[in-house]
């Protein structure tokens, strides 16, 4: 048994977060519903901002200070892993606003650099990958 929690940031994304238990638990060897990892989920998507709207320069809210409270949120209910499931909110005006809030007892996973990873050590041959994603994720070259 873990006393650790995932936490996930829904809202991001409309399925996003769904999706991402989703994987969690399918890839999850257990047969009871006890060895189950236990997870977290808050989406509250009216208080983020549009990510790409922000990046465009078309607020000056930054949706960092929303997620950093949502993550907060998600920490307060036991959570000690963290996961965003949106490739935007990775850009770096966001994320590193976010990465300022985590406190080290707990690990934000970075989406982009775990993907990263993954294609490198299981797919070693692949150079070029495609990526699907908004204009601010796509102008914010994550």
């Amino acid at each position: 048994m873990t006393n650790k929690m995932i936490g996930i940031v829904g809202g991001v994304g409309s399925y996003a977060g769904i999706d991402l238990i989703k994987k969690v638990y399918d890839l999850t060897e257990a047969t009871s519903d006890q060895e189950h990892l236990p997870v977290s989920m808050l989406s509250v998507p009216h208080k983020i901002i549009d990510r790409t709207k922000y990046l465009l320069g078309e607020t000056d809210t930054n949706p960092g200070i929303a997620i950093a409270e949502i993550i907060a949120s998600l920490i307060a209910s036991g959570s000690t892993i963290i996961g965003i499931p949106c490739n935007t909110a990775h850009a770096k005006p966001i994320l590193s606003l976010i990465e300022k809030s985590i406190p080290e007892s707990c690990v934000l996973v970075n989406l982009i650099e775990e993907v990263a990873k993954h294609i490198s050590k299981e797919y070693p041959e692949i150079k070029k990958v495609g990526v699907l994603g908004t204009t601010g994720t796509i102008l914010a070259k994550v």
